[in-house]
């Protein structure tokens, strides 16, 4: 398309033993390995197929991008009322350098999930903003306000959460910029 547009399209099928992003059923998990309560063991092969499209933006100081994907979900062998599910999502991501020492970010996404006979359906939401400010050469200050919310056909599963993050980052390693009208071969690689 051109120097500063990329749209990738993707299709494809693949196979796990873990159903992963679909049995946000349970409460937190107890393990260490699945710390998001996200990961349910599952005793048949499962096959996931998915297509996707990504749209990215890109320029000296802004960078978007927005993705739409769609994944159906079987498992085999089973009895299970979540064998079967499919999701929908939407994401969009920016990105601003504003001065700098300030940068802007902003998310989004939308995320239906249907799941099949177990009968129930989600929609999530979710969406950011975060400004990050570069204090010194080795400091920096991000402040990020986050929402999501769930709406369920299952009532006791609507939820809506806001929270608001402040980091200090300390960047504990050097960092050295690449001067330009610089040789490569004349540069001090780190």
């Amino acid at each position: 398309m051109s120097r500063t547009l990329l749209l990738s399209l993707g299709a494809g099928t693949q196979y796990s033993d873990n159903l992963r992003r679909f049995a946000r059923l349970q409460d937190d998990a107890p393990e260490v390995d699945d710390p998001r309560g996200d990961i349910t063991p599952t005793t048949a092969p499962l096959q996931e197929e998915y297509v996707d499209a990504i749209l990215e933006f890109h320029s000296g100081r802004t960078s978007a991008a927005l993705r739409v994907a769609y994944n159906l979900l079987e498992q085999q062998n089973t009895r299970s009322p979540l064998k079967d599910q499919e999701y929908r999502s939407v994401t969009f991501d920016f990105e601003r350098q504003v001065s700098p020492r300030f940068k802007l970010v902003f998310g989004a996404s939308l995320d239906q999930r249907d799941y099949g006979e177990f009968d129930r359906s989600d929609d999530d939401v979710y969406a950011f903003l975060a400004g990050a400010w570069r204090l010194n050469h080795d400091l920096e200050a991000r402040l990020t306000a986050r929402m999501r919310e769930r709406d369920s056909s299952e009532p006791a599963s609507d939820f809506t959460e806001n929270s608001v993050q402040l980091e200090f980052v300390y960047f504990a390693y050097q960092r050295k910029e690449a001067r330009r009208n610089q040789r490569f071969l004349d540069r001090d690689l780190r």
